[in-house]
């Protein structure tokens, strides 16, 4: 049936074209549990990578795992050296009474 303007009255669209379909119950889990991750590569490094999966023969998300274990160690080593430099800036400065107090956060640091 046509309208007035000559366009079709029924089954309206929406500005991108056509009716998104809602995904299943299934897929809405499965996206949920395994998000994706876009990022950009220069040309070399994507040469390098296809040349390390070509190698090994192994995933992207296992070079991912590794790098994570390769980086964690340092990266958790200098958040704790600059907390317990900052920890030593601060007992220097505080007075007498909250000493005990400033000991008593840096040992909960070092615990967690």
């Amino acid at each position: 049936m046509v309208n007035a303007s000559g366009k079709r009255s029924g089954n309206r669209r929406g500005p991108r074209g056509g009716k998104r379909r809602v995904p299943s119950p299934s897929r809405q889990r499965y996206d949920a549990k395994n998000p994706v991750v876009s990022i950009r590569l220069t040309s070399d490094l994507r040469a390098a990578l296809d040349d390390l999966r070509a190698k090994g023969d192994v995933s992207i998300a296992d070079i991912l795992r590794a790098g994570l274990g390769l980086m964690s160690p340092p990266i958790e080593e200098a958040y704790n050296n600059g907390v317990g430099f900052a920890l030593a800036e601060v007992y220097l400065r505080v007075c007498y009474d909250c000493e005990g107090e400033v000991m008593a956060f840096f040992r909960e640091q070092q615990e967690a």
